[in-house]
């Protein structure tokens, strides 16, 4: 990295912009549209879109017509292929860039794929058998595994958790063609037996004795066996398709079902891109203009998953058979989508004492999790090599070691709606970058559940920054609709009600969005400038990131505490059965509590997984691993650890390196197999080695000679910097809705200093004292607020210091309130049919949600006054606007001041202001929210996890109004 370009900042290329997702209503899309969308994204500094081509939301009255299947199903037909070809032409033209999806909805899925390719699961019965001697048992059969299922959803205390994905035909027809059995077993009930539970959660586990396989002892469907004295459970396994289909895809054959595909089975994912992608013969596009194919989150539902050679697998990566102990991985729910977004816990069908079914568990979930990375990440990026494309996958939504995963491809995506978007898990993909030496790493943002057309300049601000404190260098919005001619408004928003941001030129803050993604641009530009710097590592080899009632962090669920209206639900804050978290339960969970205890104290950690913490060197002090140079390693809580692990931390403390183990010292060793043994090896390798407590990790840190990436005196900084060669590029966010002026020390931080302005794309000189640690600046952190520095040598020179000298405005205790000499005139015409216009209304400053004349407006309102002011020489005004929903654009005495997109709402107003008698306008426009509640718009009852009504949106001008000299 050769430094920081000035002209890439000032002007961002196109490739460094955000994209969008592109919702098609299927292939009722017409080509003409789709090139006026493409401009579109073009002239709002879009950098281009990923198609998602899928049915859900289309209006009822179009699929009730029985001719629509006609144009909605053509999807990998000549149609799909040729209009993806004409959008590529023009993309290319305009130097933008356009993603595939693998399939169309998701998971992925294909009306060509067989049963016998399509997902896999277990099912079983159990007998029991009192035993005492030779017994001979006719076994259960997949009719009685029929007439089972039937009786147990019918009396089921709840229905089973399938979404968006159900079977392609009737059990029926699917079971008794393609089921098998392929195990039985038997062991020794420890109390009561317990009965087989598949479609809902069990409310009691049955504790067995060691479990035998039988299977050799089956001839004919009967079971011939010695049975030891006892009470005995005999278990059937039975393995084949489970038919499961999206019911969202748009299909190349209307007739068949979408088949989500085996992601666990061999040599399957290959032919699937050849048919999905590779037919439409994009190769003179593929690696610029067609940059990836997209794999959406592992939104897989199973009762119990399985794939074919799963025994033969399993022994060979774990050393032993899975065949006796299989009954014990039955878990009801915990393979389902819905358990993992919730962060669900049940319990499992059947377990053994002493910890073993959990250890067999572990295996279980660990082959799983071997097998998608080796079968099914492991040909996507396969086959984008041999393309020349790339995989851009979101791993997580099942049982994987996320970071291994993430290195599996080529750009890593994360997303703010899984676990919450807390910080934390964002690290993961951030991590991934930094350990495999992936230049991008991109996230699905701006999709929140309830909140839908409440995403203002300020969420996008504050989205953006939290993801680039995470390592993330690309956002994804979620997403833009499809203008269809014959849709009413929103036209074909799938999401309406429901979630996601309207992207959209029928946005009210459309040419506010084209802005903040001019300078969103420019923050990515400079986050893919270099590879992350961080001192700190966490271990992380969890196979499941736990989400639930610990997120709660700002902009969870989509609510900005000081920018939206107080009492306003978050459906983020979700703990069990989707109940909200309080803070303390919050703070309970380990892993985000060590998350604000390390950046609260300015260390800006990552992660790291076993596979890159045995492939590490110790260099120079250093854990090196990809682009990673840790100089200290926290185990945080940890339980247990593999023996080979263990050895890599004692070879690191035997040579002085910081290890620094937090509440526990892990004394297990995870799985079965040998597990004492290994146990007794375990304890022998971290004899005396002692942990502090949790709360005290910052302290141990220093105590080892690890000094944060900044000093400040506030607990709301959170820093990341990024290695330029000669130059450091630092991002310190606030997550605080407070303004303040705070000194800041850049620990390490040589040569000078320049504050880089994406808003502006200008370069301030702030004053700022080096010493032989770092930099000290100050700096005025507005709510919200956060500033790109860059320290080092050849610095460019300053073109300007708008945006500090406008965040000290906001920062300001002095000012004089700007007082109206006849009050605030309030004119605006609606943006939403069937609300009324604004006509001179008699206002002050304050939130229309709370007038009953103004609730119901959405769209551009003027404020007009008259205001006296004396204006001090040879100082310079700014006018601080204090909260604005949702942007404000200032002309006073009929010359432009500025706009102000988001937080600070402050604008010089030095040149425009005089002393005496002074007009002001100001124009403030909010989001669609309040003008779509007040019509009608929302149809389907209160936003998802709300107590009552749909919630307003703060709009207006706040308060309070300032004139501030400096």
């Amino acid at each position: 990295m050769s430094g920081f370009d000035i002209s890439s900042f000032r002007t961002p290329p196109k490739s460094a912009r955000p994209m969008v997702r592109w919702w098609w209503p299927g292939l009722d899309v017409d080509k003409e549209e789709l090139l006026r969308e493409v401009k579109d994204m073009d002239d709002a500094n879009l950098g281009g879109g990923e198609i998602q081509a899928f049915t859900d939301g289309i209006p009822r009255e179009f699929m009730n017509d029985p001719e629509y299947p006609e144009k909605l199903h053509r999807y990998r037909t000549d149609y799909y292929f040729e209009t993806v070809r004409a959008l590529l032409d023009e993309m290319k033209k305009r130097g933008l860039t356009l993603d595939l999806t693998t399939c169309s909805g998701w998971p992925d899925n294909g009306t060509e794929i067989p049963l016998s390719d399509g997902q896999k699961h277990l099912y079983m019965l159990a007998v029991t058998v009192e035993g005492g001697g030779k017994r001979e048992i006719t076994l259960p059969t997949v009719d009685d595994l029929l007439r089972y299922r039937a009786d147990e959803k019918a009396n089921s205390p709840s229905p089973p958790r399938l979404g968006p994905f159900r079977p392609a035909a009737d059990d029926t027809g699917i079971l008794m063609e393609n089921l098998k059995l392929i195990g039985v077993s038997a062991a020794r009930c420890a109390g009561e037996p317990v009965g087989v539970v598949m479609t809902h959660a069990t409310d009691r586990t049955g504790m067995l004795e060691k479990p035998v396989d039988l299977y050799p002892f089956v001839k004919d469907g009967a079971l011939t066996w010695d049975f030891p004295e006892g009470t005995w459970q005999v278990f059937c396994c039975f393995a084949g398709p489970n038919g499961n289909s999206s019911h969202m895809a748009a299909k190349e054959d209307p007739s068949k079902p979408a088949i989500i595909i085996d992601h666990f089975g061999k040599r399957l994912i290959g032919p699937y891109l050849d048919r999905h992608i590779g037919k439409g013969g994009f190769d003179e596009y593929a690696g610029s203009t067609l940059r990836a194919f997209f794999t959406d989150s592992f939104e897989l539902s199973s009762p119990w998953t399985w794939t074919d050679d799963f025994f033969a697998e399993f022994e060979a990566r774990r050393g032993y058979d899975l065949r006796p102990y299989l009954m014990l991985t039955s878990v009801p729910g915990n393979d389902s989508m819905f358990a993992k977004m919730l962060g669900l816990k049940t319990p499992p069908m059947y377990d053994l004492p002493d910890g073993v079914g959990d250890r067999v568990r572990y295996d279980y979930q660990l082959t799983i999790a071997d097998m998608f990375d080796d079968c099914f990440l492991g040909g996507l990026k396969d086959w984008g090599d041999r393309h020349g494309m790339k995989s851009r996958v979101q791993c997580y939504g099942h049982s994987m070691d996320n970071l291994r995963a993430f290195g599996r491809t080529h750009i890593p995506e994360t997303e703010q709606l899984a676990s919450n978007g807390v910080i934390d898990f964002l690290k993961l993909v951030g991590s991934s970058t930094l350990l495999y030496r992936q230049p991008l790493a991109t996230s699905e943002t701006l999709v929140w559940k309830g909140h839908d057309y409440m995403t203002t300049p300020t969420k996008m601000k504050v989205a953006a920054d939290k993801l680039f404190v995470s390592g993330v260098n690309q956002l994804i919005y979620h997403g833009m609709p499809y203008r269809h001619g014959k849709m009413p408004f929103p036209h074909f928003y799938p999401f309406h009600g429901m979630f996601g941001s309207f992207m959209c030129r029928d946005n009210t803050l459309w040419e506010a969005i084209g802005k903040m993604n001019l300078a969103i641009a420019r923050g990515q530009t400079l986050m893919q400038s270099g590879p992350i710097i961080s001192d700190v590592a966490v271990y992380y080899q969890k196979l499941d990131y736990v989400a639930g009632n610990e997120a709660i962090e700002e902009l969870t669920g989509g609510v900005l505490p000081g920018f939206d209206r107080v009492g306003i639900p978050s459906t983020g804050h979700e703990g069990e059965m989707g109940k909200e978290a309080t803070p303390e339960q919050a703070r309970s969970n380990s892993d985000f509590r060590l998350s604000h205890i390390l950046l609260g104290a300015g260390y800006d950690y990552f992660h790291i997984n076993e596979e890159c913490l045995l492939g590490a060197e110790l260099i120079d002090g250093c854990l090196c691993f990809g682009d990673a140079k840790f100089r200290a390693l926290i185990l945080n809580d940890e339980k247990s650890i593999t023996i080979e692990a263990a050895y890599k931390l004692k070879t690191l403390m035997d040579s002085g390196f910081p290890v620094i183990f937090l509440e526990s010292v892990p004394d297990k060793v995870p799985g079965l197999l040998d597990h004492v043994k290994r146990e007794k090896e375990l304890a022998n390798i971290i004899d005396g080695v002692a942990a502090v407590p949790q709360a005290d990790a910052a302290k141990a840190l220093l105590e080892n000679g690890i000094l944060p990436a900044i000093i400040s005196d506030s607990s709301e900084l959170m820093p990341v910097r990024r290695d330029l060669g000669n130059q450091t590029l630092w991002f310190i966010r606030s997550a605080s809705p407070e303004s303040s002026v705070t000194e800041v020390k850049l620990i390490g931080a040589r040569g000078g200093l320049r504050i880089l302005d994406t808003f502006r794309g200008d370069i301030t000189v702030p004053e700022y004292f080096a010493d032989a640690e770092g930099i000290s600046v100050k700096l005025p952190f507005a709510a919200y607020g956060s500033w790109f520095l860059l320290s080092g040598g050849d610095l460019p020179e300053a073109t300007g210091d708008g945006a500090l000298m406008s965040a000290f405005a906001a920062c300001s205790d002095t000012g004089a309130a700007l007082k109206p000499i006849n009050g605030w005139n309030i004119t605006g015409k609606s943006a939403v049919e069937g609300c009324e216009d604004i006509d001179c209304v008699r206002f002050g400053t304050g939130d229309w949600s709370d007038d009953e004349t103004l609730k119901s407006f959405s769209g551009t309102a003027v404020y007009e006054a008259e205001f006296e002011y004396d204006k001090p020489a040879g100082r310079r005004v700014f006018l601080d606007l204090g909260r604005v929903g949702d942007t404000a654009t200032v002309s006073i005495n009929g010359i432009p001041a500025g706009t102000a997109l988001c937080a600070p709402f402050a604008v010089e107003v030095t040149d425009q202001i005089r002393s005496g008698v002074n007009n002001i306008s100001i124009e403030v426009t909010n989001t669609l929210r309040n003008g779509l509640v007040a019509s009608g718009a929302f149809k389907n009852g209160p936003s998802i996890g709300g107590p009552g009504p749909r919630e307003l949106a703060m709009s207006g001008i706040v308060g309070p109004v300032r004139l501030v000299a400096l």
